[in-house]
């Protein structure tokens, strides 16, 4: 049993409005006879009921791109440790190789050194010696002649 008094007031003033209002809510509650009477703005919108559920879900969104977000920067970080420990691991093998082959390199060049400094030394040494033995034979030489010619003066 529901009827709108205020429907034919559309050119009213505010005052009008409002004496109408009263009027329709007393005349309700006289013929409700022990009724529940329910009143309520005609035009009552449901948008503020959407509201709390509209940011809810928002939020939502928001939290699981800021999640997604940290997480693949996470994955960057650990890729690029990761990369740089591997690039830093085959640089140091890389160094230790060529340390190892110039080791071998130098030791090669010294064996090498110290083999023809030895065959130049014992060359040396025989030269030497060869010398000394000639210079010993020319003296042995020279005093056999000084020896011989001694006595031959004498006698």
């Amino acid at each position: 049993m529901k009827r709108s008094l205020l429907s034919g007031s559309l050119g009213s003033s505010e005052t009008d409005i409002d004496e109408q209002v009263q009027e329709a809510v007393v005349d309700t509650i006289r013929e409700s006879n022990d009724k529940t009477v329910e009143i309520k703005p005609a035009n009552e919108s449901s948008g503020r009921k959407m509201l709390p559920l509209l940011v809810l879900i928002g939020g939502a969104f928001a939290a699981g791109y800021w999640l997604r977000k940290s997480q693949k920067a996470t994955q960057k970080l650990q890729s690029v440790a990761s990369e740089t420990a591997d690039r830093t691991k085959q640089m140091t093998e890389q160094a230790a190789d060529t340390i190892q082959e110039g080791g071998e390199t130098m030791a090669d060049r010294v064996e090498e050194g110290s083999q023809k400094a030895g065959e130049q030394v014992q060359q040396t040494g025989e030269s030497a010696a060869e010398k000394t033995e000639q210079a010993g034979e020319k003296a042995a030489e020279k005093a056999d002649e000084s020896g011989s010619a001694g006595s031959s003066s004498s006698s």
